[in-house]
């Protein structure tokens, strides 16, 4: 196998900054440094690869890669290929906190199955910090100028916008099975958009930090807000700094559709509503009926529309299992739909 080089035969998708590890590996990231910086407790998943694709374009015969896993929740530690948007098989295990893995892929057979143009695709596990050390393969290899990145954009009668997403280890992918399993990834496909994923586990507080670090991007059509779980009942603090992340990025983009959602079904361990979430939803629907009043661009979701008393659906009462992610993503694809317009190609 020869060795590829990064930028010129390989790159990551939904990257903002590549970080290089003191071992010579790159480290994608999701947030640019100079937030992450300001995080705190949040940066370690912050830094988590969710989202994070690797992509190679040609007709590659073989392919290795050589990772290593810097830190892991242990929620998901398992990367799945794609081509385009045909699934490859087998998954891809990633390794725990401080371990190298190759995973390696063998195409050639499948190929002469199914001719595909797209590029390959190995999209990272949701909670894992990872450094690429090496990339490798044999057969044919294209130059990264001569083939375009592979998104959901791509697909027949797809809407066609960039959607960034925000919110907490629901969003984020927490106990999914594969990352195309999160509701995010799965809703993206159904829609035809382009996904970044920044979700922190355990988070989405409407932080400033993250209201700052999203209003200065200038990468996206739509905006999704998914928090309030973790905000612990009616919490005054967190009421304000939602309704300061919202007018935040509302200066820095007028006309953005922002859908914000309320939290979904959370259980006690006796299988009751949970007080404080029930709570916290009821006052962050108030406060964004609200402000959709005199913001016609602004989209309040109720927690409630998007998974139901969430029977079966969860593994603890709160974080989803597969089938909960795609009740989730069925209904938010359902509820988004409506406000927003095609575009006729990419931006």
């Amino acid at each position: 196998m020869r060795g590829l080089e990064y930028g010129r035969e390989w790159c990551f998708v939904n990257q903002v900054e590549v970080e290089s590890d003191p071992a010579g590996g790159l480290i994608p990231l999701r947030f640019h440094r100079r937030f992450l910086e300001e995080m705190g407790p949040m940066t370690p998943i912050a830094r988590m690869a969710t989202g994070i694709e690797l992509q190679i374009g040609g007709q590659p015969d073989q392919v290795e890669i050589t990772v290593r896993t810097n830190f892991s929740d242990g929620f998901c530690e398992t990367g799945v290929w794609y081509w385009g948007p045909y699934k490859v098989i087998p998954n891809a295990r990633f390794g725990g906190t401080g371990e190298t893995v190759s995973v390696a892929i063998n195409l050639a057979s499948w190929r002469g199955e199914t001719a595909c143009s797209h590029p390959l695709r190995l999209l990272f596990p949701t909670h894992c910090e990872v450094s690429v050390l090496d990339v490798r393969a044999t057969g044919e290899t294209l130059p990264v100028e001569q083939w375009e990145p592979f998104d959901y954009r791509a697909l027949p009668g797809a809407i066609g916008l960039r959607w960034l997403a925000h919110g907490d280890s629901i969003t984020q992918g927490a106990n999914c099975s594969v990352p195309t399993l999160t509701w995010v990834d799965i809703t993206a496909r159904t829609l035809g958009l382009r996904a970044s994923n920044l979700a922190i586990g355990g988070y989405g507080k409407a932080e400033p930090v993250i209201a700052r670090a999203i209003a200065e991007r200038d990468d996206m059509d739509l905006l999704s807000l998914h928090v309030g779980a973790n905000a612990g009942g009616i919490c005054e603090g967190f009421l304000q700094h939602l309704e300061a992340m919202i007018r935040k990025i509302r200066v820095s983009h007028p006309n953005l559709p922002i859908f914000v959602a309320s939290p979904v079904v959370c259980l006690n361990r006796e299988g009751a509503p949970r007080r404080d979430i029930v709570a916290i939803r009821a006052a962050m629907d108030n406060l964004l009926r609200n402000l959709a009043a005199d913001d016609p661009h602004l989209h309040p979701i109720h927690g409630l529309d998007l998974l139901g008393d969430g029977n079966g659906l969860t593994i603890d009462g709160t974080h989803l299992c597969d089938f909960g992610f795609m009740r989730y993503a069925a209904n938010a694809a359902r509820l988004m739909r409506p406000h927003l317009r095609p575009r006729s190609r990419p931006a």
